[in-house]
């Protein structure tokens, strides 16, 4: 295995490093899946001593959970493992711009931000169905695909995780920093009063879920979004152009006259 590689992927450079141990921590790499020739995003952990290895553990461990999760909101997990010492998780390469360069973009409108807010609520509620916290939710953490999809691109640790009180209602109040960094005061008194509740020091004053806080904030109607328990996509309806209307009801009328004329013949 060479200086550049890791089990069957090989590392190409350094995304962005974490700050404490656990999958909430250590470096993500863009890498190359050998086997398959696909691009990925791969955080590792390296362990130097055996004082680590609960934590090397609980790293895969964490991922293995993630990996039963799919939410179009959400990153995907798809392998995960050790090899030279270093703890590995393998997700989707996700193509996109972060909020944090989005934020101050003059193209960008208050509406767009809005769904991408209530997107992100929603990926986290699928996260927090599985018991799972995100634990550093700021703007570098969520990329929006090109279709204009906002996405989840660094993944937390368990509730309850050894280290300390970590929980959907703390998610919550950084979901409402979050969404005061991207809305600034640009915001109706309707929208204003969910980033209060959201973000009220008292936690029992909170949402209850961020599944709560997706339907109480009042978005433009998003065809793509995915719904909480399911993760799948309203299907977009389908209408026709002014110019197709016109046509198939000229086609219409014609079928009718010649139907009638028949008849009188």
């Amino acid at each position: 295995m060479g200086p550049e590689e890791l089990a069957r992927y090989r590392l190409k450079r350094v995304l962005g490093r974490g700050g404490r141990p656990g999958l909430f921590g250590g470096e993500v790499w863009e890498a190359e899946d050998n086997e398959i020739d696909r691009r990925v995003a791969l955080k590792i952990l390296r362990v130097d001593d055996e004082e680590m290895l609960p934590t090397q553990q609980q790293f895969v461990h964490d991922a293995r959970i993630l990996g039963k999760l799919r939410h179009p909101n959400v990153v995907p997990v798809h392998d995960a493992g050790e090899a030279a010492g270093t703890s590995f998780v393998v997700m989707t390469f996700v193509e996109g711009k972060s909020l944090g360069k989005l934020a101050d973009d003059p193209a960008v409108s208050l509406d767009d931000k809005l769904r991408w807010l209530r997107q992100v609520s929603l990926g986290l509620a699928a996260l927090h169905a599985h018991a799972i916290a995100h634990r550093d939710l700021k703007p570098e953490n969520v990329l929006v695909r090109a279709d204009g999809t906002a996405c989840l691109v660094d993944l937390g640790v368990p509730f309850d995780d050894g280290g300390g009180t970590a929980d959907d209602l703390d998610d919550q109040a950084a979901w409402a920093t979050l969404a005061r960094k991207l809305l600034g005061g640009d915001v109706s008194p309707e929208v204003a009063a969910v980033l209060d509740r959201a973000g009220a020091p008292d936690r029992q004053s909170r949402f209850p879920s961020m599944k709560d806080v997706a339907g109480a904030l009042v978005v433009p109607s998003d065809p793509t979004e995915a719904t909480p328990e399911s993760g799948k996509k309203r299907p977009v309806p389908r209408t026709l152009s002014p110019a197709v209307a016109v046509v198939a009801l000229a086609v219409l009328i014609g079928i009718a006259a010649l139907v009638q004329r028949f008849l009188l013949d």
